[in-house]
């Protein structure tokens, strides 16, 4: 439900409930089976509601808001041929760990800024709570959850024909146990991401390049303890474009690259360094030269590559591509692959891929 509260302020109120029961027999005993003496039904109730209030002008736009959904299963177990009262019990008790309560509550911001018609800033917030408690004392999966992320992103026109844009991202998770039996695995995961890239169009060729930094680190709370679970990094660097090079009106040659390098070590927060376990160089391409038969299908071949430190895969590509008036189309990708490993062909794997994209 939408209100117009005053002029460009409008305020947005979800409810969803949703009570289900799910029923679970069998209409015969199996000898040797107790399960199938019993009857088993869960309960599950899910509550869920959204809040926020929008305001808009010609150069700035403001979201706030709140979510918040709950989720409740509760399992009962009845007789329902005969089973002795131990066995009941036993079946009674394993779908009691099954029982669990939880709950999760965000806040979140989204901010839009258009100086100019060149210009926007976004900037974007959000903070959530994830609780989860269970009733059985064998259950220790009961936890809080808390994660944050924000993000801020420029984008600017130069012309109609090139634009660039330059962003950054940080999200982080924080994870703890309620209970003693597994409180070694509280942790913390953060991640840091740089990103920047312009897209460029001319009468002859059309860029699209991205860069990106990551930086992850996922670290225990507790770095002493023998857990066999480490905290460990991850950091990557990696660059994607898709090249067009239009040689006239029906004829174009298309590349996607992408390319990335990966380090991942031991890490030790309090000291902030790490012990180097492993890093891979990953790269990909494919370059199709295509030609259009009619207005609506264009075909494409040539090849493509991908390679994993020492060892690559290379073959030919086929791409079919149907486009409808409605703005729907189809494309049925084809590719026969060479794995080589060591320099030797270790697979030859033919590979087939359809994909619709249907606008109703």
């Amino acid at each position: 439900m939408q209100l117009n509260l005053i002029d460009n302020i409008f305020a947005n109120i979800n409810l969803s409930i949703d009570n289900s029961y799910i029923n679970n027999s069998y209409k015969t005993v199996i000898p040797d089976f107790a399960q199938s003496k019993a009857r088993r039904e869960r309960h599950d109730f899910t509550f869920g509601f959204t809040g926020d209030l929008k305001y808009q002008s010609n150069i700035f736009y403001q979201n706030i808001g709140m979510t918040f959904n709950s989720l409740n299963e509760k399992n009962s177990v009845f007789k329902m041929f005969s089973i002795s009262d131990d066995s009941l019990k036993s079946i009674k008790d394993l779908d009691f760990q099954r029982d669990y309560d939880q709950s999760t509550t965000r806040l979140f911001t989204k901010s839009l800024i258009t100086p100019s018609v060149f210009d926007s800033i976004i900037v974007n917030f959000s903070i959530a709570l994830l609780q989860k408690n269970t009733p059985s004392m064998d259950n220790n999966d009961d936890m809080d959850e808390q994660a944050t992320m924000a993000n801020i992103g420029y984008n600017h026109r130069f012309s109609d024909n090139f634009s660039g844009f330059i962003g950054s991202e940080l999200q982080m998770t924080h994870r703890v146990y309620i209970k003693a039996q597994r409180s070694s695995e509280n942790n913390w995961n953060r991640s840091l991401m740089l990103v920047s890239g312009f897209s460029w169009k001319t009468h002859w060729f059309q860029i699209n390049p991205k860069f990106s930094i990551v930086a992850s680190y996922y670290t225990k709370d507790f770095e002493d303890t023998l857990s066999p679970t480490k905290s460990y990094s991850n950091r990557q660097i990696w660059y994607r474009d898709t090249i067009t090079i239009f040689l006239d009106r029906d004829f174009s040659l298309q590349s996607k690259i992408s390319f990335s390098y990966t380090e991942r070590g031991t890490f030790y927060w309090r000291t902030f360094s790490e012990s180097p376990q492993n890093k891979n160089l990953e790269y990909y391409s494919t370059i199709l030269a295509f030609t259009s038969i009619s207005s609506s299908i264009n075909i494409g071949c040539g090849i493509r590559m991908y390679k994993l430190n020492q060892n690559y895969s290379l073959g030919p590509q086929c791409v079919t591509r149907v486009f409808f008036s409605n703005g729907s189309s189809i494309s049925l990708q084809g590719w026969y692959e060479f794995q080589y490993i060591n320099s030797n062909v270790k697979y030859e794997i033919p590979n087939l891929f359809l994909m619709a994209n249907v606008r109703i």
